[in-house]
């Protein structure tokens, strides 16, 4: 009994143990990697871990809800940036491995380091440095070193540099508030902090009139009035300033200009305003030495010059005598003189033989001689007088169409008529002539010269090849001349295609072969010719066993047709020659070896 109860004992031990195992998790649906875990429900009944979604965000359901960071480290707590991330931050998130060839950058956060909470963004590994940006409702804005931005602007603020003086941390913003026609300026005093105040108001605080004055420094935290529209204020000893500003103070002395125009000193009175030509804005300015009383001109850079004397002297004047429409301008003598020389109508500009210029419509004769006697024309149209063998024409006006040129020497060329089916003949004494031709040969207007034999059957024409080709000789082709390597290339068999009927062209060779893949029938071969004679060879396929059958053309000794050798390869000779289309006389050599 003892026995029996630590039996029971031990089995409820037993049932006992699975109950205090801790349970599994289960996976629920697919996972990326990198992305962190999740229970997706809650409870003390079976877990589901499921992966938590994506940075862009997901259905109901996907999304840590909550996170917990809490840095560890050595010493007392609070532990201040000892994080093993950049500056010592313990939350950080990189572009890239920090082993990436190409470097990587990070953005971190830490609630103790650096002095304080820390964010820090910078790069490793050699990569660029980037900027910092936070983007409020759509509006991007960087951050730069020592500068803070309020995480709230509102409409129409302006962000406002403050140092201690104003109680707050040096290197902070502040929020100055500005309206449409205000003033961003120190309302109350040099280091009071910048508000919007209107300009009347900003004038006010320093001049007594704000309508023509307005205020300037004249030292720390002190201030003077200067004054508009014509009223004048003393800023340093005797200087004193108006507007117009007078010439004596630096000025002009002048309210307005016209556009474009230059200025004229006038002593200590107001500057002149000069007037000029034209709309151009380009004024040219002299360079060098201007002597009174001597010319001018303009060099290459668009300077005044002077010309190195008077205009009616030498160095660069001269004089320009009267003249009328279309006369052209010479040195009549040598000088400074330029006079007209007369033009005339259909005249040209010639020289004498003492280089004297003149108008005429007669070229010197040197000149003409030149134009008659030397150089080719190239182009053009001619209008003179018959061109004569000896410069090269012909001597004729007009030339029948379809006249052959006969060279005479010297004389005019001579055109001789050819009609139909005339060939021109030379003639050792004479001029060559049309001769029509006679006998075994004759012309035609096609340009075709054909040749006969005695019995008339035409041989050859001057329009194709007279010899025939291998394929022209099988196919019986008419009127060629029939050469040796012809004869032999047309022998070569031709492979005829294996089928159920074996089918011959005899126009496409004499022999032939072919090789049986199975029973086959030799069928009545086209395109015969009465004579034709060859042979064909008949080979076993690798199996052997073929037979042949043969067409109602195909005649044999006693009227038995031959049985065809059958082992595997073997090779029938069966030659034949044509008594008509529908008699063809065949044997055949067996097993030939």
């Amino acid at each position: 009994m003892r026995i029996a109860r630590w039996l029971a004992v031990g089995g409820l031990l037993l049932v006992s143990i699975p109950a205090l195992a801790q349970t599994v998790p289960l996976q629920g649906g697919p996972w990326t990697p990198g992305h962190a875990p999740m229970y997706s429900s809650s409870g003390n009944s079976q877990p589901v871990i499921q992966d938590s979604g994506p940075a862009g965000g997901g259905p109901v359901g996907l999304g840590l809800s909550e996170g917990l960071y809490v840095a560890r480290g050595t010493g007392t707590p609070p532990y201040a940036g000892q994080g093993t991330g950049p500056i010592g931050t313990n939350i950080c998130d990189y572009d890239a491995p920090i082993a990436n060839a190409g470097g990587y950058h990070f953005l971190c956060l830490s609630a103790n380091a650096g002095g304080g909470g820390l964010i820090a963004y910078g790069s490793g590994g050699g990569a660029a440095n980037l900027p910092l940006n936070i983007d409020i409702n759509g509006v991007l804005a960087p951050l730069s070193y020592g500068a803070t931005l309020p995480l709230v602007i509102s409409a129409g603020s302006i962000a406002i540099g403050l140092d201690s003086s104003f109680g707050v941390v040096g290197g902070n913003l502040a929020l100055a508030s500005i309206i449409s026609g205000d003033l961003l300026a120190n309302a109350s005093g040099s280091t009071a902090e910048p508000s919007g105040v209107t300009p009347s108001a900003w004038l006010s605080q320093w001049c007594s009139s704000s309508s023509d004055q307005i205020p300037y420094s004249t030292g720390a935290s002190t201030w003077g009035c200067l004054g508009l529209l014509g009223t004048s204020h003393t800023w340093t000893g005797t200087q004193s300033f108006s507007i117009p500003t007078a010439v004596s103070s630096g000025g002009t002395g002048v309210g307005t200009f016209t556009a474009n125009a230059p200025l004229i000193g006038n002593g200590t009175s107001p500057i002149a305003l000069g007037t000029r030509s034209g709309s151009t804005t380009v004024f040219a300015t002299a360079t060098g030495v201007l002597t009174n009383g001597h010319c001018v001109s303009i060099d290459g850079s668009g300077n005044i010059i002077d010309a190195g004397g008077p205009c009616t002297t030498g160095g660069g004047g001269g004089t320009v005598s009267s003249g009328t429409a279309n006369q052209l301008g010479t040195y009549v003598t040598t000088g400074t003189v330029i006079s007209g020389l007369a033009s005339a109508n259909n005249g040209a500009l010639i020289t004498s033989g003492a280089g004297v210029p003149s108008i005429s419509s007669t070229l010197p004769a040197a000149v003409q001689g030149n134009i008659t006697a030397v150089g080719t024309i190239a182009t053009g149209v001619w209008n003179g007088t018959v061109l004569v063998p000896t410069y090269g024409g012909t001597g004729l006006a007009t030339i029948t169409a379809h006249n052959v040129m006969v060279g005479e020497g010297t004389s005019n060329v001579a055109p001789v008529a050819l009609t139909d089916a005339q060939l021109l003949v030379g003639q050792s004494a004479a001029d060559p002539s049309g001769k029509t031709m006679n006998g075994d040969c004759s012309a035609s207007d096609t340009l075709l010269v054909t040749c006969t034999k005695t019995n008339g059957t035409a041989f050859a024409n001057g329009a194709t090849t007279p010899i025939t080709t291998a394929a022209q000789f099988q196919a019986n082709t008419a009127t060629k001349l029939l050469s040796t390597d012809t004869v032999w290339s047309s022998a070569v068999p031709t492979a005829l295609s294996d089928a159920s009927t074996v089918a011959t062209d005899m126009s496409t060779g004499f022999n032939f072969s072919v090789t049986l893949g199975g029973n086959r029938t030799l069928g009545n071969p086209t395109n015969t010719k009465v004579g034709q004679s060859g042979c064909y060879y008949i080979s076993q396929d690798g199996t052997g066993s073929r037979t042949l059958a043969y067409g109602s053309s195909w005649k044999f000794a006693g009227g038995t047709a031959p049985v065809l050798t059958t082992t595997a390869s073997a090779l029938d000779v069966l030659c034949y020659q044509v008594k008509t289309s529908t008699f063809i006389f065949a044997s055949m050599t067996n097993n030939v070896k």
